[in-house]
């Protein structure tokens, strides 16, 4: 059920952040500050559905600005440097309490699911005995919407094979974060590929 709900969150969040540019974008771009969303246009080339005045879109990308890029960017990525830290360090325990307790990590390349904040725990440590080093996460995009947020970015790491050659892979990464009561953001769903 609280899946469903993450699901869902999700989704109208997506639909909304892909929605305002494009608005944004019409809005900007027309000379008279008008925007045809749909619908017949009238004579004067204006739409009978809606019209968009363009510093109402700007105060609106403004503000979104300010709430997703000044305090939940800034959040993500003292998670983001928590995290690298922590695994450079070879500290499994830090980085499982950056999960809530039944978190899902789907690690690369279709892993099986890792469930709960011990088996991360467990799981990180592998990765870490492995040899797995200079582990760092990039931010490409973080949305908040409510108690949710999303994180889209890059991946990477190395290791040094046993002929002393330094290997060096990455990938892509999509993280969930739920805010908890007392204001931290914890990750719950962890994928990367």
């Amino acid at each position: 059920m609280q899946m469903n709900k993450i699901k869902l969150a999700l989704s109208l969040a997506t639909g909304l952040v892909m929605a305002l540019p494009l608005v944004a974008s019409a809005a900007i771009q027309d000379a008279d500050n008008k925007a045809e969303l749909g619908g017949q246009v009238t004579k004067q080339g204006y739409s009978k559905v809606a019209e968009v005045n363009k510093e109402s879109v700007k105060k609106l990308i403004n503000q979104k600005g300010k709430h997703s890029m000044s305090s939940i960017h800034t959040e993500i990525t003292a998670i983001n440097t928590a995290y690298d830290t922590a695994f450079n360090h070879k500290d499994a325990a830090a980085i499982a309490k950056l999960y809530v307790a039944d978190a899902h990590v789907m690690p690369a390349p279709a892993g099986e699911v890792v469930s709960g904040r011990a088996e991360i725990e467990a799981f990180m440590a592998g990765l870490i005995k492995a040899g797995v080093i200079d582990h760092k996460l990039t931010m490409i995009e973080v949305v908040e919407e409510g108690n949710i947020a999303y994180q889209r970015g890059k991946w990477a790491g190395a290791m040094v094979d046993e002929k002393g050659i330094r290997q060096t892979f990455g990938g892509n990464v999509q993280v969930v974060y739920r805010k908890q009561a007392d204001g931290k953001w914890l990750a719950v769903t962890h994928i990367w590929n």
